[in-house]
């Protein structure tokens, strides 16, 4: 099977992750894949106070999953390109050490082959995060096959409100499922029309959002009151049916087009700067990242949101430690604009001029000189707080913990 972009079909997430695993097993959610192989891999060590080696650029449920693990999750920094020093990741090891945790962000691929041998050469585990991934590649090799674990997202990449494939690139009988509860078709079903039905508005009114329907993304947090836990289920059958059937190969192709598109357009805003130089000829693009450097980024979410474009920040909730002067400047900065396939094509229109005003406009300003109690920047926070609130209900164990941006993982 053909690994790379370019081909003209390729039915089923499934059978692509299928034709380079072991075994795969779906979940409601990645970050339950997650939780599963980090109890697997303490049981196997019998290491009473495990850890993991991770990423400083994460969303709060990926540090609730940890947490609720019986981990301490140990960070290394991430800097400009979402690009990390090996030697850090190396120096955090120790003999209680059972994993390294590597993310492609945005869909780009990460370092993950020198990661792997640094996890080969410490008897570890490497753990590809592929949330961000549906079909991409390193020097003609799948991304999800480096790791002995790969963990991918229907829920993001495929647009639906569940669902996480666990791929395993090695044999591991005893790897057990701690699943319960199914995800609700029912639930998955409102969704799907929901989020469907919104590309046909969009269309039918030329991307103007009359009705403003459009949310703000949603903003992780924590709550230090709480216990944290998680409670894993199992993917929804219709979900299960979707991924089998979709051919990722178009959505691949379309996510592709769009990101080039609205790439050759935001280059020219002065205040935008793309976080990957490269086009995505050999990875599927989650979003198009820009950095915002020393501009306030809160207004133009507003400007974006007044177009009816809701523009995702990465996960501003963090780094989860002080140290990270890196990862805090990079979540200070990070604003994601839209390439999946349910953009309206006005929407990109749309995307142009509100980047346009906002550079022409007054609204052009430092970080730290926007009022946080403006009434612009007490709307959207209060909306994408209610947002992550109401998107949680399925899974009530994540209502103080949700991560940000199209409910990261």
């Amino acid at each position: 099977m053909n690994l790379h972009p370019g081909s003209k079909t390729l039915r089923g997430l499934d059978r692509y992750l299928k034709s380079f695993g072991t075994d795969i097993r779906r979940y409601g959610n990645a970050s339950h894949a997650f939780k599963d192989v980090l109890l697997y891999l303490s049981r196997k060590s019998g290491i009473e106070r495990p850890n993991v080696i991770m990423p400083g650029f994460i969303p709060a449920k990926l540090y609730r999953t940890v947490v609720a693990a019986g981990y301490e999750p140990r960070f290394y920094d991430i800097g400009k390109g979402c690009a990390f020093d090996l030697s850090e990741v190396e120096d955090l090891i120790d003999d209680q050490t059972t994993s390294i945790f590597a993310i492609h962000y945005f869909g780009h691929p990460a370092d993950v082959e020198s990661l792997s041998a640094v996890a080969a050469r410490n008897h570890i585990s490497l753990i590809e995060d592929c949330a961000h991934v549906l079909i991409g590649s390193i020097n003609g090799k799948a991304l999800g096959s480096f790791g002995d674990f790969s963990i991918f997202s229907t829920r993001k990449m495929l647009q639906l409100s569940d669902g996480g494939v666990l791929v395993m690139n090695r044999k591991c009988p005893d790897l057990r499922a701690t699943y319960g509860k199914r995800v609700r078709s029912i639930y998955t079903l409102s969704n799907l029309l929901s989020s469907r039905s919104k590309r046909v508005y969009m269309q039918i009114t030329g991307g103007n959002d009359v009705l403003h329907v459009t949310r703000p993304s949603q903003v992780g947090w924590l709550d230090p009151d709480r216990p944290l836990r998680l409670d894993v289920r199992r993917m929804s059958l219709l979900t299960a049916v979707y991924e089998w059937g979709v051919d990722i190969q178009k959505v691949s192709d379309i996510r592709r087009d769009n990101y080039a598109r609205l790439l050759a357009r935001l280059r020219m805003f002065s205040f935008l700067d793309p976080v990957y130089d490269d086009l995505p000829v050999s990875w599927t693009p989650y979003s198009l990242p820009m950095t915002t450097g020393e501009v306030d980024r809160t207004l133009l979410q507003v400007e974006l949101l007044r177009r009816g474009i809701s523009c995702g920040l990465g996960w501003p909730e963090s780094p989860f430690d002080d140290r990270l002067t890196k990862t805090r400047s990079l979540a200070r900065s990070v604003i994601e604009f839209p390439t999946h396939p349910l953009m309206a094509s006005r929407q990109f229109e749309k995307i142009v001029d509100a980047c346009a005003s906002y550079e022409n406009s007054g609204s052009f300003r430092k970080k730290g000189n926007t009022c946080a109690n403006s009434p612009e920047a007490t709307s959207l926070s209060a909306a994408g707080r209610q947002s992550a609130h109401h998107d949680s209900h399925e899974h009530p164990s994540n209502k103080k913990a949700v991560a940000a941006t199209e409910a990261r993982l």
